[in-house]
């Protein structure tokens, strides 16, 4: 490691404590919570999972189906958020995160996010860049637009094909 390698390094540990990330059980979010781990393992700091998941427990509707496509599954009720949090956990720990804590709470994803996010005292949320050109994105905003608009730490929007 170089010394600006070292300097670098040295910096992040010092720079963030909790980093917070989301993921929702698709390919995508997979990348972003390693990309967290490694931020965590790097800077020593705690790493939260948080999965949101619908008030209501129904499935998603027609047409959440329709403009999710593929990733319809992520608007599920909590019965498969357990199990997506677990295999989340697994990845950060592989992934060298030193302390990993898991949230599963049922409300909008962007509210459970940073209510979670103040909850660890995070200082860095890290999300993945889903949705900002879709149907469902240009219609409502993207996810990660919003929580960059509205949290009061650091935003961390990281680009699944460079995860």
């Amino acid at each position: 490691m170089s010394i600006v390698d070292e300097r670098a390094v040295l910096k992040l540990r010092t720079s963030y404590r909790s980093i917070v990330v989301a993921v929702d059980g698709t390919p995508r979010s997979w990348q972003v919570v390693t990309a967290a781990a490694r931020l965590a393992k790097d800077a020593c700091a705690a790493l939260t999972i948080v999965g949101a998941y619908a008030r209501n427990g129904s499935a998603p509707s027609a047409l959440a189906a329709d403009l999710l496509r593929g990733d319809a599954y992520s608007a599920s009720p909590a019965s498969g958020m357990d199990d997506v949090l677990g295999d989340a956990m697994a990845k950060a720990r592989s992934a060298g995160a030193p302390l990993v804590h898991r949230r599963s709470v049922s409300g909008t994803p962007v509210d459970v996010l940073l209510a979670a996010a103040a909850n660890a005292g995070a200082d860095l949320i890290v999300v993945g860049e889903r949705m900002f050109d879709t149907p469902w994105g240009r219609f409502f905003g993207s996810f990660p637009a919003e929580v960059a608009r509205r949290s009061t730490a650091d935003v961390l929007i990281i680009n699944g094909a460079h995860a």
